[in-house]
């Protein structure tokens, strides 16, 4: 397991774990057997067909969302990646490439961290990028608020909330200062997270990074590339399986007739996504514990911890772990 769930990974010990699948009954969730609730979820999947949505968190192993996928194309329906920042699909075609190591970047190197507080968002990432900027890298910050990684900072830039796109486009263009540092650098790393920013926005800001990455002649170089501070660990992985985001998914999952939600809460985490479900013609949740999202399924069905299984992930830097 990673670094950070060596401290968090008691969950799995906690009693309210689920371990018997739940069929709805006259209104009310009721243990099942494993085969009559499988046998229920795959008749409602086959009935949904084309208007299945299935959606996904990076919490899951490549295997899982391998699987999820093959499932969602089989009878082809809509694979959704369930998180708030897009843009994998850039971090595929424009991230780090094989032999990289953020923990080389030196002198001649050139950082920029944009809306991201990474102290919050990648603890690991700020301590190499601190580590790379006491070595001599050139490490800008542009966010709309100050955070730990401004100190380190050779420019710092602030910005309103909202105008993102806008003010990526003004550094890229006109910048003259900032655009010399990226044109002269030996190695170029652009991270982007999501300080204040949606699913449209910040897929925007990868696309605006990664044609940076581009026109500079760093694409596909070692040591340089994009980087998504992404919120689960796998979230890259989904991209790179095919899963993406719905900027619609309020929509979707209303006029969906059925949807399977793997390790994923939005109930809990969006009161329309709640309603959305509701609205659903069928629901199955595959998780550890009877979320809010469960709370409103057809079919529950228990799932593994990490801990407990095998598997492997992508991380924000493309490597396989």
């Amino acid at each position: 397991i990673c670094d950070k769930g060596r401290f968090t990974y008691h969950y799995y010990e906690s009693p309210e774990r689920l371990t018997t699948p739940l069929i709805r009954r006259d209104g009310e969730l009721v243990k099942a057997s494993w085969d009559e609730a499988l046998a229920f979820a795959a008749q409602q999947v086959r009935a949904a067909g084309s208007n299945l949505a299935v959606v996904a968190s990076g919490r899951l192993s490549n295997e899982d969302l391998f699987t999820l996928k093959k499932l969602s194309d089989t009878v082809k329906g809509k694979a959704i990646l369930h998180t708030t920042i897009s843009g994998g699909d850039r971090v595929a075609t424009a991230g780090m490439t094989p032999g990289s190591d953020l923990g080389k970047l030196a002198k001649g190197s050139v950082i920029l961290v944009f809306a991201s507080d990474l102290h919050e968002e990648a603890p690991i990432w700020w301590l190499r990028v601190k580590q790379a900027a006491e070595r001599g890298a050139t490490l800008i910050v542009v966010n709309p608020r100050s955070t730990r990684m401004d100190k380190f900072a050779s420019h710092r830039l602030r910005y309103a909330y909202g105008s993102e796109l806008s003010t990526l486009k003004t550094l890229v263009a006109d910048d003259a200062d900032i655009g010399q540092a990226v044109k002269d650098a030996e190695n170029l790393v652009l991270i982007y997270g999501s300080e204040g920013i949606g699913l449209s926005s910040s897929a925007g800001v990868a696309a605006l990074l990664a044609g940076w990455l581009e026109s500079s002649g760093h694409r596909g170089k070692p040591n340089s590339g994009l980087i998504a501070a992404w919120q689960k660990g796998n979230d890259q992985g989904a991209w790179e399986l095919g899963f993406r985001t719905d900027e619609r998914l309020v929509d979707t999952i209303s006029a969906a007739m059925g949807v399977y939600i793997a390790a994923a809460d939005p109930a809990s985490e969006d009161p329309e996504l709640k309603i959305a479900l509701q609205r659903a013609g069928f629901v199955i949740v595959q998780d550890l514990f009877l979320t809010e999202t469960a709370k409103l399924a057809d079919v529950v069905l228990p799932a593994q911890t990490v801990m407990e299984r095998e598997g492997t992930v992508v991380s924000g830097e493309r490597r396989l772990q």
